[in-house]
């Protein structure tokens, strides 16, 4: 460690470099230290957007297949024979679209 008496006998000029390295240094560490702060952050951040948008997708199926099973029941339902039935899932089959 530097003591106050040595630094005190400095020329100004050396005393403005030593300022200077010193800054120099603390931005070196802030600079290093953001980045690594920011690419943490973006690990976190795209781990969370990718759970919810799984969960959000795996919500909206789990209602579309909700939809769709009550649907084919109640057209079922009204359906009297094989052929009918039949008739019936070939029909909402061919007008389904898959999201």
């Amino acid at each position: 460690m530097i003591s106050l008496n040595m630094f005190k006998s400095q020329s100004i000029s050396h005393k403005i470099w030593t300022l200077v390295a010193i800054l120099s240094g603390l931005t070196v560490v802030v600079a290093v230290s953001g980045l690594l702060l920011i690419q943490r952050l973006e690990t976190i951040s795209l781990q969370s957007l990718e759970i919810s948008m799984v969960e959000s997708h795996k919500a909206k199926l789990l209602a579309l297949t909700e939809a769709t099973k009550g649907q084919m029941q109640e057209a079922l339902a009204n359906a009297q024979t094989q052929d009918e039935k039949i008739k019936v899932i070939r029909d909402s089959l061919k007008n389904t679209f898959f999201h």
